[in-house]
């Protein structure tokens, strides 16, 4: 499967099971762990999504819960899957920040975790490659103290984590997430800030943010969206066009 597919699925806007993100090799964007490695800050940032999604976004506020948004816009943001009309300005946690899209997808706990594609993938780097070499020895070390066979083929990945038991299937994400952040600490932040600043797909950036605030949100190029930002209990900031939008941070 392509990676643009993989990030396509419709599971991507309700959530991935962890086997499927840890036997991909993904990265969580812990909050708490992006803070221990000095990668959150606090900022104003925006997101981009339907006024159907709105009423949902107001319940986020404050939580731990991530949403992808952007510091940089780009022309591209209006061909996300969640078909834009809104434009919505927030302050909050900066988990995490990239030069451009981080493909990153969302766990059914609401944490988003960072996909990295290998080299022979249309968004794969030299560094993520390098990242997934590390990671799946973390994942394979795991596995062995559990008493598994190592895993094999990346395809299957997955599917082996999924026939463990409960009970070691809840050890292995707890000690994934736990290496993972020891290894990016000690040595793999090289590779990821590299990966992160050079990795460039898009001319939109993608920041994870969480705690969030919600200062007010635009209508997309029309007035049509005024009555049901404000219905959502968010102030109306007006009309954007789409080349305003694309010039944000730029």
């Amino acid at each position: 499967m392509k990676f643009k597919d993989y990030i396509n699925e419709k599971t991507a806007m309700s959530g991935f099971n962890l086997s499927r993100l840890i036997g991909n090799l993904s990265i969580p964007v812990s909050t708490n762990m992006m803070d221990r490695l000095g990668y959150s800050y606090d900022d104003e940032a925006y997101h981009v999504t339907d006024v159907q999604y709105l009423d949902g976004l107001v319940k986020l506020q404050g939580k731990k819960k991530q949403i992808s948004a952007f510091t940089k816009g780009g022309n591209e943001l209006m061909k996300l899957p969640s078909n834009p009309t809104v434009l919505v300005k927030l302050e909050g946690n900066i988990a995490i920040e990239a030069e451009s899209d981080m493909w990153t997808l969302l766990d059914k706990q609401g944490r988003r975790w960072i996909t990295l594609a290998d080299k022979n993938d249309d968004v794969g780097t030299e560094y993520s490659e390098k990242l997934r070499f590390f990671i799946k020895g973390i994942l394979n070390k795991i596995i062995k103290k559990l008493g598994y066979d190592e895993l094999g083929n990346q395809t299957t990945f997955s599917s082996d984590i999924s026939r463990m038991t409960k009970a070691d299937r809840a050890i292995l994400y707890k000690e994934y997430i736990n290496e993972v952040e020891k290894y990016l600490d000690k040595e793999g932040y090289k590779l990821l800030n590299k990966h992160l600043k050079e990795n460039i797909t898009y001319s939109y950036n993608e920041v994870i943010l969480n705690k969030f605030k919600i200062l007010g949100a635009y209508s997309l190029d029309n007035e049509g969206k005024k009555e049901e930002i404000k219905k959502a209990g968010i102030k109306y900031l007006g009309i954007i066009t789409k080349q305003e939008m694309a010039n944000i941070g730029k």
